[in-house]
């Protein structure tokens, strides 16, 4: 049982981690994506959308033991589209973090963002959390995680009337975003954890994120609208601000530390591993000169959309072996583990199969 609930924290805080970064703190991505919807059904859509998406993804982790045959045996020819994506995708999220925490750097010490201080200093302990593996990421998240959201929690007590009215669109976009970026992440997890924990820890990250989504929504009501920092700006005391911006840098590194992670995942096996994660971080700086705001307008919507669409196979996927396994337990065959799809299985094995 302590396995059980181990698992499932370590898990959770992962995936917590990777989802609640410096936008959503500072109640930018809250604003962007729900201050137009209608609040009850944004939030039971995506409670009910993060806990389907985070439970298949940890399922086909254990299932097929890395994302990358995941979607092999989902996607057959297709998982070449998903492979480049994850990794590119990945970067763009690194490229942000970056931006965001030397813009942090600048509001909190006066540096100018345009010169990369943090960036410079997070990105290589980024890397040797990475090294580590899920089971670094989880501990480091274990460790940071808890503080960040009683941060949070402190500062968003009290605030004005939720939206009423609105699409829920958004949220769809919103789910599908953070599934997809955190996607290396949730399987490698399921594939190191244990199976009786995916669940749990499905339901507890999406109970914890609908929850800050309510509060921050609920404190950032009366915020004008276009305001960079909505929860920043609904904060008056200074104390409280400054445990905010801290918040918000430890945000911004589990983000980062999450989008760094399948691209670790992707050299860790190369002899110049350690010289391809240089330039890689050196490019992310480099690129991340373009700003916060411009990067995540500009891409993080489609990001979105691809992600809703992946998210959306793997699940219809997963509920279709679910109903397959229960058929064939019925008819008394036992059920297979892995589908025989894609290039899963050699043609010598099935000719002896067949023999």
């Amino acid at each position: 049982m302590n396995g059980v609930f181990l698992s499932t924290a370590g898990i959770a805080a992962a995936i917590i981690g990777s989802v609640v970064g410096a936008g959503f703190i500072t109640g930018a991505e809250i604003a962007r994506f729900f201050s137009s919807s209608a609040f009850v059904p944004s939030v039971i859509t995506l409670f009910v959308l993060l806990v389907v998406f985070v439970w298949t993804m940890l399922d086909a982790g254990a299932r097929y033991g890395s994302q990358k045959r995941a979607n092999l045996c989902v996607l057959g020819h297709f998982s070449v589209i998903v492979d480049v994506a994850v990794p590119v995708f990945s970067f763009v999220s690194l490229m942000s973090m970056c931006a965001a925490l030397d813009a942090v750097a600048g509001a909190i010490f006066g540096i100018d963002p345009r010169i990369p201080t943090l960036s410079a200093v997070v990105l290589p302990l980024s890397y040797l959390v990475c090294k580590r593996g899920v089971k670094g990421v989880e501990r480091f998240n274990l460790l940071v995680v808890p503080l960040m959201l009683a941060v949070v929690a402190a500062a968003s007590a009290g605030g004005g009337n939720l939206p009423q009215r609105g699409s829920i669109l958004p949220v769809f976009v919103y789910a599908g975003m953070n599934a997809f970026l955190s996607s290396a992440l949730i399987m490698g997890a399921g594939a190191e954890s244990d199976p009786r924990s995916h669940f749990p820890a499905a339901v507890v990250v999406s109970a914890v994120v609908c929850l800050f989504v309510c509060l921050i929504l609920k404190r950032i009501s009366g915020v004008p609208a276009g305001e960079d920092l909505p929860l920043l700006h609904a904060v008056t005391s200074r104390p409280l601000r400054a445990f905010l911006y801290a918040a918000s840098l430890v945000g911004i590194v589990t983000t980062l530390v999450a989008s760094h992670y399948p691209l670790v995942l992707l050299t860790q096996k190369s002899p110049l591993k350690r010289t391809l994660n240089a330039i890689l971080g050196t490019l992310a700086i480099l690129f991340s000169r373009m700003g916060f705001n411009r990067i995540v307008g500009c891409l993080y919507p489609i990001i979105g959309v691809f992600g809703i669409a992946y998210c959306s196979v793997l699940t219809f996927s997963f509920f279709k072996s679910c109903f397959s396994r229960q058929s064939t337990f019925r008819q008394g065959t036992p059920a297979r583990t892995f589908p025989r799809r894609g290039r899963g299985v050699s043609a010598s094995k099935r000719k002896r199969g067949r023999a």
